[in-house]
């Protein structure tokens, strides 16, 4: 916290964002973890991630509604909306908000669970830069796109399916590449299209789609929910993370929280 402190981040922004990424540590996803904090505060410096950014609603209709993040920090504009889907499915049985603006979020079952410590069924989903290419395809259009599912079992521990429409996040890569490891075979293909266990090549190629085809209609249609619903970037348009620091990512996300009691 001290490290988004020196940049400019308020108490509660500090919060969110250190509380997601040790929730991310402390569940095994480290790719998602404080490995992170470093680019962040780089995006912070370089002016692409305000810190002091509050995200605001900027459209609200029924139990439908949609937050710009105005180059928040990922968690923050993401933890704005899903606050947002639960005030409204609390009140009237479901609540949907999507958020245009953003920046990544970390780990997507952060956010589902939200819902889910309220009794609801919480789902959230976002588009990321793109380092995947459409079946078939060879062009990189399409991010890794996660989603994840939360679902309240009562006294037990919730159902969470919190996955990368890639076989992998491509945080895994980054991890493996930063250890020195090579990774499993049908995590990734090289830049002329060949499976590759080199972490290094992958990087320089792309993601494997989850379940071929599957995966890859999957993250078209979660930045179909995520980017173009929302008014956010889509498709190659998405900033990546780690190159153009300066420059905002855009990320756009989804989030919809149920009452189960209603149903």
């Amino acid at each position: 916290m001290e490290a988004l402190a020196a940049v400019g981040a308020g108490d509660e922004e500090q919060s969110i964002v250190a509380d997601s990424l040790l929730f991310a540590d402390m569940r095994g996803i480290t790719s998602h973890g404080v490995s992170k904090l470093p680019v962040y505060i780089k995006r912070v410096l370089a002016g692409s991630i305000n810190p002091k950014a509050k995200p605001e609603c900027v459209v609200s209709r029924g139990y439908v509604a949609c937050i710009d993040g105005h180059n928040a920090f990922g968690q923050v504009a993401a933890s704005v909306a899903m606050r947002h889907a639960i005030m409204l499915a609390l009140s009237g049985g479901v609540g949907v908000v999507v958020v245009r603006n953003s920046n990544h979020f970390g780990a997507a079952g952060y956010f589902a669970l939200m819902a889910a410590s309220r009794n609801l069924i919480g789902v959230a989903l976002s588009n990321a830069n793109p380092t995947m290419a459409p079946w078939g395809g060879s062009r990189l259009l399409l991010g890794t796109n996660p989603i994840a599912i939360a679902v309240p079992t009562g006294d037990e521990c919730p159902f969470v399916l919190d996955l990368a429409c890639s076989t992998v996040s491509r945080g895994r890569i980054i991890e493996a590449a930063r250890l020195g490891r090579p990774i499993p075979p049908g995590w990734a293909l090289d830049k002329n299209g060949n499976p590759t266990t080199d972490p290094q090549e992958a990087l320089r190629g792309q993601m494997a789609p989850l379940g071929g085809v599957k995966g890859s209609g999957l993250a078209e249609a979660v930045d179909i929910l995520s980017g173009v619903l929302s008014g956010a970037r889509f498709l190659s348009s998405v900033g990546p993370l780690y190159q153009d620091l300066d420059k905002p990512q855009g990320v756009g996300h989804f989030f919809a929280a149920v009452n189960v009691a209603d149903i």
